[in-house]
């Protein structure tokens, strides 16, 4: 019986050879239909994303300082301090305006001018204030008061008027103190020539009001709590 001739065929010399089958392995095995091994990665929910840090008390606040200025004509004087003190201390102290001359060195003098309580709405004074070689004299009038953080006047003369914040804002150390001036008016112009002095005489009262806080704070922390009656 004549033998199969593609049985023992031996390719020719020079002839190609047939280009061998590659076997292509799934990327991931298919799970099994009779239960088994399954990927895990068929079973683990995606990962939630870590959660928001909780914004602490200081930071959820909103400054009421102005964005702008009210008046875009307006010349604006902005000082401020960090004092290592509780916000609600650092208020209460400031309010005390009758002790002002005690401890400001820009403060030559301070008085009510009307009946009632001491910076409520509408309430007048006379502020007397040394500002580089000059003495200055103002009466305000409080348009805002809100506790325990903006005390706002106007106040001026001779053509220049003065919008005054003092905003008192909580911080992680403690409290945050600035001093926010728009002057306005015809005469506006002549702040300019003694605009620094206008900032040194700002920058001394909250310096001021920094130590005094700062040394009244300490001495607390050191006093003894007070003993019980017995």
């Amino acid at each position: 019986m004549p033998e199969d001739p593609k049985s023992d065929a031996t390719p020719a010399a020079g002839a190609a050879a047939a280009p061998a089958k590659l076997t292509v392995l799934p990327s991931e095995p298919e799970p099994p239909t009779g239960g088994g091994f399954v990927p895990l990665g068929k079973l683990a929910p995606p990962l939630a994303p870590p959660a928001p840090a909780k914004k602490k008390e200081h930071e959820r606040q909103r400054s009421p300082k102005p964005e702008n200025p009210t008046d875009p004509s307006a010349i604006v004087v902005e000082e401020s301090v960090e004092i290592t003190a509780p916000v609600e201390a650092v208020w209460r102290f400031f309010l005390n305006f009758v002790k002002w001359p005690e401890w400001n060195p820009v403060c030559l003098g301070v008085k009510s001018l009307v009946q009632g309580t001491s910076f409520g709405l509408g309430w007048r004074f006379e502020l007397r204030l040394k500002c580089g070689p000059l003495k200055l004299k103002f009466e305000p009038t409080v348009l805002e008061n809100t506790t325990p953080q903006v005390i706002r006047w106007l106040g001026g003369s001779l053509g220049i008027y003065e919008m005054h914040w003092f905003i008192f804002e909580r911080t992680e150390a403690g409290a945050r103190v600035t001093s926010y001036e728009e002057f306005t008016g015809p005469l506006r112009w002549l702040l300019y020539p003694i605009r620094g002095w206008v900032n040194g005489m700002m920058r001394l009262w909250l310096k001021a009001l920094k130590a005094q806080m700062e040394k009244l704070s300490a001495f607390d922390r050191k006093s003894p709590p007070l003993k019980p009656p017995e």
